[in-house]
């Protein structure tokens, strides 16, 4: 049988969540930018995904799975629609007035894409130099910053001419933060230096994190635990894991749910996997004003080595039969 959108998981048991999180749930369904994505994936001839699905593992002899990917310029993934992130930030798709918006790790761009009609300017960060070289061929974006450490972002980012909000012009009106909490060294140090670069109260952190929670480090071909442990269980069930992830990470860090969903994070696959897919919990974040004062110092970078993985492990897979 085909796979089909209904097939994919986008509710959970909101009476296993605190009050705080089951009453922000916000219902989100496969739309029509979903199966496009999906058909494309299932669509993709079976010699083609054999042949780069060896020179993808060649490659990875040599490099990280994320670095691979670019120089093939394959692997694309699907976190959600236009219409689904417009949802989730509150924004309509026709309102070009809001201001800045930083991706930490976006990959080839392509999922950041559904969010460039959202605000004026756009900022994209990578660390894999192939990535990086996909984001500056686009052409797409307002400056393309080829860092993991997050601290030194705002500097650059006005140095190419973007107009940035808070009294030292280092707030972003948005933040987006796909599938990377699980891929950093210093997850904490990651998020805390983000609370500081979003604007108070209006602006919003969009996050997407794979649960249960499983985080490793890629640094070149090398997989390694990070530094910073967030004490999540890795063998718990969706709902206890995003209960953890918010009772002892983002509520402690100072981080306001402001709308929770769950959503399939869909990659691209290969070989006789058209497709890979996890599991997305997709929340929106506020804080409140800053009593801390914001640094540009350089802080301890969110990945280890020179490179940063932001394709999911195909913990579960989707295949053709």
């Amino acid at each position: 049988a085909k796979f089909r959108v209904d097939q994919l998981k986008y509710s959970y048991k909101t009476k296993k969540l605190p009050a705080e999180l089951a009453d922000k749930f916000v219902k989100l369904d496969g739309d029509a930018d979903t199966k496009e994505y999906i058909d494309r994936c299932l669509n993709r001839p079976r010699v083609y995904r054999h042949v780069m699905g060896h020179l993808a593992r060649l490659l990875r002899m040599f490099f990280s799975r994320t670095t691979a990917n670019g120089i093939l310029n394959k692997g694309g993934m699907f976190v959600m629609s236009k219409a689904q992130a417009s949802k989730l930030l509150g924004r309509d798709e026709s309102d070009h007035s809001h201001g800045a918006l930083l991706d930490v790790g976006a990959g080839d761009g392509k999922v950041t894409e559904n969010l460039l009609p959202l605000y004026k300017q756009v900022v994209v960060t990578e660390t894999s130099f192939s990535m990086v070289h996909r984001l500056r061929q686009s052409g797409k974006y307002a400056a393309v910053v080829g860092t993991g450490d997050v601290s030194v972002v705002a500097k650059a980012a006005r140095k190419q001419g973007v107009a940035l909000s808070g009294p030292n012009r280092n707030q972003f009106d948005g933040l987006v933060l796909f599938n990377v909490l699980d891929r950093c060294d210093a997850p904490l140090t990651l998020l805390r230096h983000l609370k500081r670069m979003l604007v108070p109260n209006t602006g919003r952190l969009l996050m997407a994190v794979v649960l249960p929670f499983r985080p490793f480090v890629e640094s070149g071909t090398k997989r390694t635990p990070p530094k910073e442990k967030l004490g999540l269980n890795p063998d718990a069930d969706f709902e206890t894991s995003l209960k953890d992830l918010y009772e002892k990470v983002l509520k402690p860090e100072g981080f306001i749910v402001e709308q929770v969903s769950r959503l399939p994070y869909l990659c691209e696959g290969e070989f006789d996997c058209p497709m890979f897919t996890l599991d997305d919990a997709v929340l929106t974040l506020s804080v409140r004003d800053h009593t801390v004062p914001f640094s540009e110092q350089s802080a301890q970078p969110t990945t280890s080595g020179d490179e940063a993985d932001d394709e999911p492990p195909p913990l579960s897979e989707t295949s053709e039969t």
